[in-house]
């Protein structure tokens, strides 16, 4: 099961992400590839699904960059409950 404190990492990395949002776009690259492991990634989208069936988030989208490059990008459960908007 993934921790709270790399599930809060994830997070505060997606907040990263969104700050630079207005850069040139990142390639994308497999976890693998920049030395990172994909089943804590999975994990982490695990968990966050699970906590939206729970009705403990609307959604969230979750990213990790390495190198220069996306390894991680995930968005899960909706950013508009009353128009039912999944999260992009």
């Amino acid at each position: 099961m993934i921790s709270r404190r790399i599930l809060t990492g994830l997070l505060v990395s997606s907040v990263a992400v969104a700050i630079v949002a207005a850069a040139p776009p990142l390639p994308h690259a497999t976890p693998e590839s920049v030395g990172l492991d994909a089943a804590p990634l999975r994990a982490a989208t695990d968990l966050l699904t699970q906590y939206v069936a729970d009705r403990k988030i609307a959604g969230a989208v979750a990213g990790v960059a390495r190198h220069g490059k996306i390894a991680y990008l995930e968005p899960v459960g909706l950013q508009d409950l009353q128009t039912r908007a999944p999260m992009t």
